[in-house]
């Protein structure tokens, strides 16, 4: 089976230690930014410039990072 292994200079890399540890909550709430765009510009009546505003950003979300959206 395959394995992995991070390793980390505590202190100095403590920042980066953090992301790593937190990558799946940083996943989650990217998915749920993603989604609550969904949601509103499906179920909500938005102005043309509203709707077009919140497609932007979701779209700029899914170029910036694909991988959370594949």
């Amino acid at each position: 089976m395959p394995r992995a292994q991070l390793e980390f200079n505590l202190p100095e890399e403590e920042e980066d230690f953090r992301h790593a540890c937190n990558g799946e909550d940083y996943y989650g709430a990217l998915h749920a930014v993603d989604e609550h765009l969904r949601s509103r510009l499906k179920y909500e009546p938005l102005s043309l410039d509203v709707g077009e505003a919140l497609e932007k950003v979701r779209k700029y979300l899914r170029e910036f990072i694909p991988e959370v959206f594949a």
